[in-house]
């Protein structure tokens, strides 16, 4: 979808969201009526499920307001630090591995002339998960998005990460057993972290966060 415009991003945003919650307000209830036996297994499953809603908002999400960003056509000058870096990412990555001289006097170029180029970034690629999205990977999603932490942080261990340790024992064969009690307080964790990640990115775009003039 393209996303140019603050009404085409909340649309975005409700519609991904949206979806994700219908799944997993059903696993809710499918655990709720299970016999015991089947809750147990139920509640492996919806772990897997509630991660990859997880992973895949905050990825979706994320892409769409880098997308909403590039879109502006602004000049790098006018955009805040962490999409200026984003915007230049790939040239200070090419000019670190580079031998000759060549790409580092493009990049001081780049700086001393005022960063007066339109700014040219690919959302496609721009938020890495990196395989695992933990609280210390989200962090640097946030960072990258230009996006306040502190409020996942009373979330970070007992909700993130020990989603993501459940999730990987389940994904690699453990037998980890995951109660209905275990699996509500992860529930209602990661819903309330998707809620706050998706009120977050639409007051960035509404209050145009991501121009310097807006800090």
């Amino acid at each position: 979808m393209r996303i140019g415009s603050l009404g085409q991003l909340e649309h975005f945003l409700d519609k991904e969201l949206g979806w994700r919650k219908r799944e997993l307000t059903s696993l809710w209830f499918a655990v709720a009526g299970a016999t015991e036996t089947m809750k147990r297994v139920l509640c492996r499953a919806a772990v897997m499920l509630l991660y990859a809603h997880w992973e895949g908002f905050v990825k979706a999400a994320g892409k769409a307001y880098v997308q909403l960003v590039a879109r502006q056509g602004l000049p790098l000058a006018e955009l805040s630090p962490n999409f200026i870096a984003l915007g230049v990412r790939r040239r200070i990555l090419d000019a670190g591995a580079a031998r000759k001289m060549a790409p580092h006097i493009q990049l001081v170029e780049l700086f001393v002339k005022g960063l007066n180029e339109t700014a040219r970034f690919s959302w496609k690629d721009s938020i890495k998960t990196r395989a695992n999205l933990t609280a210390k990977n989200l962090r640097d999603v946030l960072d990258t998005l230009g996006l306040d932490y502190t409020p996942y942080e009373l979330k970070a261990k007992p909700v993130i990460d020990r989603l993501v340790h459940a999730r990987n024992g389940i994904a690699h064969g453990n037998g980890l057993p995951i109660d209905e009690q275990d699996y509500r307080q992860l529930h209602n964790g990661i819903i309330e972290l998707l809620d706050t990640l998706r009120s977050q990115i639409s007051d960035a775009a509404a209050r145009h966060l991501y121009r310097r003039s807006a800090a």
